[in-house]
């Protein structure tokens, strides 16, 4: 755990880059879709349970988002923060604190922080990551900064055994709906935008939501996924369907697939459906919450998280749309 670090006095060290000041994210870019493979695992410092890290252990400066309420400076064992952000939403880039790099010897400690693993080394988010850490290793020279990269599909359950065996990194970039779970549980430490120089209207709405629990606020969400709907004019034409206007409901999805298969012979709709814990639900959850479903009540103003919606009318509308969708031949069989 760092020492000597306050919270408001590491965020005017560390913001030389965008990155310091967002320490939180939606699905890790590319990670989000995919289980990626990572360095080899090693045994996690300190041990916890058994469990195995798959590193990118790097020494450098501790990140900004490290020092928030009841973080390191305090001797705590939480996470600092921890954010998502669910499809649909953004954030802004801008409204951080000034940044510097001035170095500044006065902190010194240890900061562990866990993110999921960049598979290409030239997708931008690694190319940022990699500039964050070589400007806090400028910054903060004396402040020990060790990152810890799970695969997507392993890190929450990883995060909720280290936890419980009070070994949990003092900040984790997690994904969208793991911050009120892991809220709930005691884990994480409430935060305020001010300390890291922004304000609620520099977000949707959605992306707050997605970190809130009890009307409190525990990360700072960074990632932009917005679902869209494509359709080739070409095949549209030449289903006798009008290539200048693209479907305007599900049913309309539904109906226009059934005509493009008839006409055409081509599956109509591009349904996703093989097991993945990141694209699959990504793709399932617009067509859940038109519907009326959802997990829980996520997709209410004011989520509770607390009753399951997967019984409701809504959830089984939307599984039956997929299942007419794809029993019928109007999604690829290779869907599954």
């Amino acid at each position: 755990m760092a020492e000597n670090l306050t919270r408001r006095g590491i965020l005017k060290l560390t913001t030389g880059s965008a990155a310091a000041a967002l320490l939180a994210a939606c699905g890790g870019g590319t990670a989000a879709t995919n289980t990626p493979a990572g360095p080899k695992a090693t045994a996690l410092q300190g041990g916890t349970g058994g469990q195995t890290a798959v590193p990118a252990v790097t020494s450098a400066p501790a990140p900004a988002a490290t020092a928030v309420a009841g973080s390191a400076a305090a001797g705590a064992t939480k996470p600092a923060a921890a954010a998502s952000a669910p499809s649909g939403t953004t954030t802004a880039a801008t409204g951080g604190a000034s940044p510097t790099n001035a170095p500044n010897a006065t902190p010194k400690g240890n900061v562990l922080y866990w993110q999921t693993p960049y598979d290409d080394p030239t997708v931008l988010d690694s190319k940022y990551h990699d500039e964050w850490i070589v400007n806090l290793k400028k910054v903060l020279p004396n402040v020990t900064f060790k990152e810890e990269q799970y695969a997507y599909n392993d890190m929450l359950d990883k995060l909720r055994v280290a936890l419980r065996a009070n070994q949990g990194p003092d900040a984790a970039t997690i994904v969208i709906q793991w911050c009120p779970e892991l809220a709930a549980s005691g884990a994480l430490s409430e935060i305020n935008l001010a300390d890291y120089g922004y304000k609620p209207e520099n977000f949707w709405p959605g992306a707050l939501k997605s970190v809130t629990w009890n009307g409190k606020l525990y990360g700072i969400p960074t990632n932009n996924e917005t679902m869209a709907m494509i359709y080739n004019k070409d095949i549209f034409q030449k289903a006798g369907l009008d290539p200048n206007k693209g479907p305007e409901t599900w049913e309309d999805v539904k109906n226009f697939s059934k005509q493009i298969k008839e006409k055409t012979g081509k599956a109509g709709y591009g349904m996703v459906a093989k097991l993945n814990a990141g694209n699959t639900p990504y793709r399932f959850f617009p067509l859940l919450w038109a519907h009326g479903g959802g997990a829980l009540d996520e997709a209410s103003d004011n989520p509770k998280y607390e009753k399951s919606s997967f019984d409701n009318e809504g959830t089984a509308a939307a599984l039956q749309w997929l299942q007419d969708v794809y029993v019928n031949g109007w999604a690829p069989q290779s869907s599954l």
